[in-house]
């Protein structure tokens, strides 16, 4: 059967191994960008960098997973693929700095032990060190190991993406949570943080981008997608399409994010 263009993209788009290979790289773009601008890229150190976010994901799940089952027991791919993950770690701290290695190490052990701040009722807690760690930390590191200095623009670049995970995180928490509650508890801080989003991500970038800036507005679609997660309607939606729908709007926007960024190149 024939299927037509729009249908085919979103195929592709929601296709499980292109957002599970895309989502790291979205977390590194804005500073290897930026970095790239400034310096020739060491590509090993980008390579590098995005495998240990990769694997942290692969870790994410198969923990998650395993924590869910009566019988628990250690899985020779969790050992297989935690090993992955040290030698790495090590490889990017020689590279770099040892500041940089106890950053890895920290967002490793965030990631892999968040089991242990939602038995305790520290969800807000997890929720805003994983927003720091994947909106912030993460770039500050992407363009640290290429440049040995972090520049105040940086910084000022993190706001929207530490935003951004804070919104991808809260939803995610949200639509896991799988209560009624939530859903109407959340969804006005969800619209809120979403507008706040794209107010100061436009401002931010006008300031250096001008117009380029409103590039940002072609992923209000999956924006909305987002904000139907809170609908009571989307309890019908499957667990894994609810999961595409927020990659999918992280993707999209950080890419975006990037693209604005790149045209540095052409306003030089």
């Amino acid at each position: 059967m024939h299927q037509s263009l729009p249908t085919k993209i979103k195929a592709f788009f929601f296709h499980p191994l292109f957002l599970i290979f895309i989502s790291p790289l979205a977390y590194i773009l804005i500073g290897t960008i930026y970095a790239a601008q400034l310096s020739t890229v060491n590509s090993l150190l980008v390579i590098g960098l995005y495998l240990f976010i990769l694997m942290n994901q692969f870790l994410e799940k198969i923990i998650a997973t395993e924590f869910q089952k009566e019988n628990k027991k250690i899985k020779a791919s969790l050992l297989i693929i935690e090993a992955i993950n040290l030698l790495i770690i090590s490889s990017l701290t020689l590279s770099s700095h040892l500041l940089i290695g106890l950053l890895l190490v920290f967002y490793s052990i965030l990631i892999q032990g968040q089991i242990y701040f939602k038995e305790n009722d520290l969800k807000w807690l997890l929720i805003s060190m994983k927003a720091i760690f994947k909106g912030g930390i993460l770039t500050y590191i992407s363009f640290f190991i290429q440049l040995f200095f972090i520049p105040n623009t940086i910084f000022l670049w993190s706001v929207p993406s530490i935003l951004l995970a804070l919104i991808i995180e809260l939803t995610d928490h949200t639509i896991k949570a799988k209560q009624p509650e939530s859903l109407k508890k959340n969804r006005l801080l969800a619209l809120s943080l979403l507008i706040f989003l794209y107010i100061s991500s436009i401002f931010i970038l006008s300031l250096s981008f001008s117009y380029f800036s409103l590039l940002l507005l072609i992923s209000l679609p999956t924006a909305w997608n987002l904000l139907s997660l809170y609908r009571a309607s989307a309890r019908t939606k499957s667990f894994s399409i609810k999961l595409k729908q927020l990659n999918l709007f992280a993707i999209i926007f950080l890419f975006l994010f990037a693209l604005v960024i790149s045209t540095k190149t052409f306003l030089q």
